[in-house]
């Protein structure tokens, strides 16, 4: 199996690039490429978020120093998945004073 990197479209009525590599998530210059505002909400598990979070806020911001960053960490777990959880993330973005165009 390689590690070269690789790009999938997928179609559809909203289509969108999947990016493949490893270290994608250090690579704050792709990230931000997708960032069409200045509010982006990280959102994660509470088993991944401590491997991952930092590190990807990290690269936006210092790829877009103007970008306003929050996070919202929900239990780990299909059990998460509720309308008590998905509350907690629009709170979030709430707080972040995002706008229609914050990158969730």
């Amino acid at each position: 199996m390689s590690n070269a990197p690789r790009t999938v479209a997928v179609g559809g009525v909203s289509p969108y690039l999947i990016h493949i590599a490893p270290g994608l998530l250090g690579d704050g210059g792709l990230l931000a490429g997708a960032v069409r505002g200045r509010h982006v909400l990280l959102v994660s598990d509470d088993t991944v978020a401590p491997l991952y979070l930092a590190g990807v806020r990290a690269a936006l911001q210092d790829a877009r120093p103007d970008l306003q960053i929050g996070q919202h960490v929900i239990p780990a777990g299909e059990a998460s998945k509720t309308l008590h959880h998905f509350g907690g993330a629009i709170d979030a973005l709430a707080t972040l004073g995002a706008t229609r165009d914050a990158c969730v």
